[in-house]
């Protein structure tokens, strides 16, 4: 078993915190189209640090509850199920209910919208001109048209990265990690 300190912990839930509050900024700056020489590298930072900071809240969650689970089987008692899991929904503030709430609502209406507007397919350039290619089917677009979808394809893939952030932050979430 692997046991992760309360204090990497507590980092970790801040990383988590700046990547969810960073994330947000850059989903309204592909909204309002807002583009800047470093927007593609702040992108792929975020993206990448998610993946550290959401292994490390799997490692730091209790193994024993599983454990426990495991070792009741056989009596099939629903609490016994239930209980190791059950401190992942109580004792939440109101605030973090809500927030988090809203970016898993807002992350699925977001894939639907960019599923909707993505014409079918991924924008690619080749040799000058700009295309939207599914499979072998491609659709020739204008420069704007392709602009747009990118960053409908970068909004979408960003909302689902939110989504990952928020539960990051809603299972490392402790009471004395915020005063």
């Amino acid at each position: 078993m692997i046991e992760i300190s309360n204090n990497l912990q507590k980092n970790i839930f801040y990383i988590a915190i700046f990547g969810y509050i960073g994330t947000i900024i850059l989903i309204l700056i592909y909204y309002f189209n807002l583009n800047f020489t470093w927007l593609n590298l702040i992108t792929n930072i975020f993206s990448f640090m998610l993946f550290p900071v959401f292994f490390i809240m799997i490692l730091s969650q209790n193994t024993t509850s599983s454990h426990v689970v495991r070792k009741n089987m056989e009596q099939m008692d629903i609490d016994t199920y239930i209980k190791p899991y059950s401190n992942y929904f109580s004792n939440k503030p109101s605030w973090l209910v809500f927030g988090l709430s809203s970016t898993s609502i807002y992350s699925f209406i977001s894939f639907f919208y960019w599923m909707a507007h993505s014409s079918g397919g991924v924008p690619v350039i080749e040799h000058g001109e700009y295309f939207v290619r599914n499979h072998t089917i491609v659709h020739a677009i204008t420069r704007e048209k392709y602009e747009k979808l990118i960053r409908f394809e970068h909004m979408g893939t960003l909302s689902h990265f939110l989504s990952f952030y928020a539960i990051s932050i809603w299972m490392l979430y402790k009471k004395e990690y915020i005063k």
